[in-house]
């Protein structure tokens, strides 16, 4: 090719020179030379700019990874807070969001908690290290791929937005209820422990990633003012301090009373008129099996309200039940004989223990459906003991705002899942820790029991807060030997005693004179053993204290038939050769008084250690005698289900029940049985108004083909064809004073007193608007509900310095 310019006639001219000096061959080499020259500063250069790139190349790449590792982990902490507050919805109470906690607490220390969500630094959470795949790199330069990848994630809880100037973390879970706010902060990390897991070595992330959520919890408080038509029903019978076996002889139980000229649903007034002659036998069998005699009203009782905070101060019954004032948080409760002894041989009913009276709203009385005692004029009160710091004599009972309800009517799985009561004791707010949740046996007994501090006790007591009794040993463990077990039991004291005297721990009527003289307070307080009291009085454990109504975590959940009316369930006898209703075996959670029964009566320790008892067993027949199981309507109209009624022994045998006409008996072939259909509490097939208020007789009902329904008889209860009450018939044929079973036709019966009765419904709820006596009456309910959005508001996803937040 043709050279022209500059270097071509340089090159003309070295080249010439270059052959006479040096010859053809030097020239060449000499070329080659400069080439080379050429070739290595070109090469050089491109090497200065390559590494100068592969630098920054390398950075980006690293950040990048982090990025995306701390993204990995926001979205996942993202996740837990959206999947944990949809669980906590429909909540009664804020103190629902410490459930925003783990149970597990955080140890970063410990490899195996990695992959796990725990409570961390008071009230946040931290899930501490997850790689993005299980292959670990130790090599001291990272290959920058997913297997040096990790995050770590942490949510912080604030009451204000925690970018406003004056924001402050929450600390302590108690004040996780204020949460509006929740701080997610995912951290992105490449080869996070290079040396192993020693402690120390761990580096600081590369990438973080942070958002805000508002989470907009709030409550909304509803006022409802209920007004009633009071249509009858057992409910309120009464709290039988010592009765219907009395140790007083000349006040026997089951006997004739003549109540011509008492109204229609109205309780008797003025003097009691007995039908035959007060005398030393304890109970007229004869009266009983002919169906006259009924529960002498001496050995009733009524338990009332106050309407002003109890006090030590010994009060009349004036000062007691003051009508211009309603019961409120700290009103005590008294006892008063539904008839007492006017002078010799002359005995009256006691007004403020009529259920159609002025008194009315004050001494009806609600067993619920969570085990606490209520005032049915206002729900929102319970019958609250005294805690576990109370150790020393008797104290009031009063009546106290009701704390959160747990159980079998909230929680289909809490005698199957420990969680579910395990919830409840962490809960400070429960009716469990406010002393509010009462089992029956015979009488009441709180649902908690109080331990002393040792061994397993001491090991279960120190994984609970400081500020729950279950701390201090209350409710959990097993009951102990040797009397390091208390129990706390609600009775009345002495007539006449202050509230704080020791007094009389018997109650016998017609020891209590009533208006306007003395009355019994209702006292509880913590012991080994009841031995000393009603608890265990010889006959008084055959059939004593009926309970109020219903019979709270008994019913169809627990395999018991329980009457609405009386709270009695069906109950086999001991030779498995007849059926009756009693007082039910109520359990609540970990705690069974059949099972403890040796331990509540004093009567020896030996027989646990500490194991919880087998309460939710269902092979386990032999600690009670009211098992029973049906199949139950599940329709959402109550439409019926066909069902044979099945009862069980103390072996496990099943016995059906058996209708002929109106005799309920029992058999053991099951081809013999009879097929009830049941209708649940749903069902508005029939109804029945009175003055206004429409009722449903068929509903909670078991009926035969032939339009009887199974029915509860109490002694003195009749059959009333008319509206008048004028076609009577005795139901009542048994000579024990236990309630009967009967087939009779559905929705026709009264009571002694004319009143229309609700004992043919069976595992419903009660409505409480319904008490004995014709009038009305009103009150009124607060009902809280907590609103927790199901999708949080989520901030901008933004980069955020380390040092600025906490990670």
């Amino acid at each position: 090719m043709k050279q022209t310019g500059l270097w071509s006639r340089l090159n003309r001219k070295y080249r010439a020179k270059l052959r006479e000096r040096m010859g053809e061959r030097g020239a060449a080499m000499m070329l080659a030379i400069l080439f080379v020259m050429v070739v290595l500063t070109t090469a050089a250069l491109v090497m200065t700019t390559l590494f100068a790139q592969a630098i920054p190349y390398k950075s980006n790449k690293e950040n990048s990874q982090a990025n995306y590792a701390a993204e990995s982990g926001l979205e996942v902490g993202l996740s837990y807070l959206q999947e944990t507050l949809e669980k906590l919805q429909g909540a009664s109470s804020l103190d629902a969001l410490l459930g925003l906690l783990p149970a597990t607490s955080a140890d970063t220390s410990n490899s195996a908690k990695d992959g796990t969500f725990t409570k961390y630094e008071g009230a946040s959470v931290l899930l501490n290290h997850v790689a993005l795949n299980k292959v670990d790199s130790v090599a001291d330069t990272a290959s920058y791929t997913p297997d040096d990848l990790s995050y770590r994630v942490r949510i912080n809880f604030y009451k204000d937005d925690p970018d406003g100037a004056s924001a402050t973390m929450i600390t302590n879970p108690s004040d996780l209820k204020d949460t509006q706010y929740a701080e997610i902060i995912g951290t992105g990390f490449v080869n996070r422990y290079k040396d192993g897991r020693a402690s120390g070595d761990a580096r600081q992330p590369q990438a973080l990633k942070r958002a805000v959520c508002k989470i907009g919890a709030s409550t909304d408080t509803t006022t409802t003012t209920h007004s009633a038509v009071a249509g009858g029903g057992r409910m309120g019978m009464g709290f039988y301090a010592a009765a219907p076996y009395n140790r007083l002889d000349s006040q026997f139980v089951w006997v004739p009373v003549d109540y011509t000229g008492v109204n229609l649903g109205s309780d008797p007034s003025g003097e009691v008129k007995f039908s035959a002659a007060v005398s030393s036998d304890r109970t007229d069998f004869d009266g009983l099996e002919k169906g006259v005699a009924t529960l002498n009203p001496v050995n009733r009782t009524c338990m009332l309200a106050t309407t002003i905070p109890v006090t030590n101060e010994k009060k009349t019954i004036a000062e007691n039940l003051d009508l211009s004032k309603t019961p409120q948080a700290g009103s005590g409760l008294i006892l008063l004989p539904a008839a007492y002894n006017a002078g010799g041989d002359t005995y009256k009913y006691t007004e403020e223990c009529r259920t159609d009276g002025a008194y009315s709203s004050l001494n009806t009385w609600v067993y619920y459906k969570d085990n606490s005692i209520r005032l049915a004029s206002n729900m929102n009160l319970c019958v609250t003991g005294v805690s576990v710091e109370d150790a020393d004599g008797k104290a009031p009972a009063t009546l106290q705002k009701c704390g959160t309800s747990y159980g079998v009517r909230y929680q289909s799985d809490y005698y199957t899942d420990e969680a579910a009561q395990q919830a409840e004791k962490s809960d400070p707010d429960s009716l469990l820790n406010k002393y509010q949740k009462w089992i029956f046996y015979n009488g009441f007994i709180n649902a908690g029991y109080w331990n002393e501090m040792t061994g397993e006790v001491s090991a279960e007591a120190a994984k609970y807060k400081s500020l729950l009794p279950e701390s201090k040993g209350y409710s959990v463990a097993g009951v102990q030997r040797d009397k390091k077990t208390r129990f706390q039991r609600l009775e009345p004291t002495h007539y006449g005693a202050a509230p704080n005297n020791e007094g009389d721990p018997h109650f016998a009527g017609g020891n209590i004179k009533a208006t306007p003289y003395e009355q019994a307070y209702m006292v509880t307080k913590w012991t080994s053993n009841f031995s000393d009291s009603y608890f265990s009085n010889g006959a008084d454990m055959e059939d004593a204290t009926a309970s109020f109504s219903q019979a709270g975590e008994a019913g169809y959940l627990t395999n018991q038939i329980v009457n609405s009316s009386s709270g009695f369930c069906t109950v086999l006898s001991a030779d498995g050769k007849s059926v009756y209703t009693d007082t039910c075996d109520v359990r609540t959670g970990d705690f069974d008084a059949k099972c403890y029964q040796k331990s509540i009566m004093g009567q020896g320790f030996d027989f646990v250690t500490t194991h919880f008892c087998p309460t939710a067993d269902k092979e386990n027949f032999n600690f009670t005698s009211d098992r029973a199981d049906y199949d139950e309507d599940s329709s959402a109209d109550g439409s019926g289900k066909t069902t044979t009624i099945r009862l069980y022994d103390t072996n496990g045998g099943v016995h059906y029940l058996k209708a002929e006409g109106s005799a309920v008996g029992l058999t053991t072939d099951i081809n013999d049985a009879t097929k009830f259909t049941r209708y649940n509490e749903n069902n508005k097939t029939k109804s029945v108004t009175i003055d206004g208020k429409t009722q449903y007789p068929w509903a909670g009902t078991f009926q035969t083909a032939s339009d009887l329904c199974l029915t509860e008889i109490y002694p003195g209860d009749y059959v009333a064809n008319d509206e008048n009450g004028k076609d009577i018939k005795r139901q009542y044929n048994r000579k024990d004073g236990h309630a009967m079973l009967k087939m009779l036709k559905c929705g026709a019966n009264r009571d002694v007193r004319g009143r229309i009765i609700k004992s043919q419904a069976w595992n419903a709820d009660v409505d409480y608007g319904h008490k004995g006596g014709f009038g009305s009456y009103t009150w009124t309910t607060e009902t809280t509900t907590v609103t927790i959005p199901s999708n949080t508001n989520l901030s901008a996803v933004v980069d955020s310095n380390v040092s600025k937040t906490k990670w």
